[in-house]
């Protein structure tokens, strides 16, 4: 028997190396009670496969994805750079952009694999930024930079939660730590 689940605005699961949220629907191999043992109360509805309206497929944009259990994701070292980006100053965002472009490089010297989203998608923010971050499953740790405003961040707000619900470990650096710190080899993040 196939049960089909829907997720709510704050319902976030990882499971073997998939996020399943409010934008798919995942199929579970069992019943109820086997979608209790895997979500918890953390969704919304749960149908059988006579039940489900297959033509309400376009509210959920991920589509539907298989629950597999066997294993866990594998960490890879990644470290996934959260800093606060967004700002109605674009010389502040462009600041931002900067430092964040310095500590990752600072980073990447002292034999860190790092993912700076914001280095990344700085060019193509003014076409929207992507919300997905699934990409944060490859990670073993996020680093929260402490620039200013970083408190109030809704972007890093999201990412430390996210981060927090996988069960992947958050650190925090000051941007004037990499001044502070000696070059003497891979430093401890």
């Amino acid at each position: 028997m196939k049960t089909y689940v829907t997720f709510g605005q704050d319902h976030i699961h990882q499971i073997n190396g998939k996020i399943f949220n409010k934008d798919c629907v995942a199929i579970v191999d069992g019943d109820r009670a086997r979608v209790f043992e895997i979500f918890g109360d953390k969704f919304c509805f749960e149908y059988t496969e006579e039940m489900f309206n297959f033509e309400n497929m376009k509210f959920f944009p991920k589509g539907f994805i298989v629950v597999e259990e066997s294993k866990e994701p594998e960490r890879t070292g990644i470290i996934y750079l959260a800093v606060p980006y967004s700002h109605k100053d674009e010389s502040i965002q462009e600041e931002r952009f900067e430092k964040v472009n310095e500590v990752s490089a600072y980073l990447l010297r002292n034999g860190f694999t790092v993912l700076s989203p914001i280095s990344m998608m700085h060019p193509v923010a003014k076409y929207g930024l992507p919300t997905d971050t699934d990409f944060m499953l490859a990670c073993e740790k996020v680093l929260v930079l402490r620039l200013e405003g970083w408190e109030t961040s809704v972007g890093v707000t999201v990412e430390i939660k996210l981060a927090e619900s996988l069960g992947i470990e958050v650190g925090y650096m000051d941007y004037d730590d990499i001044r502070r710190i000696e070059n003497d080899g891979r430093q401890k993040v």
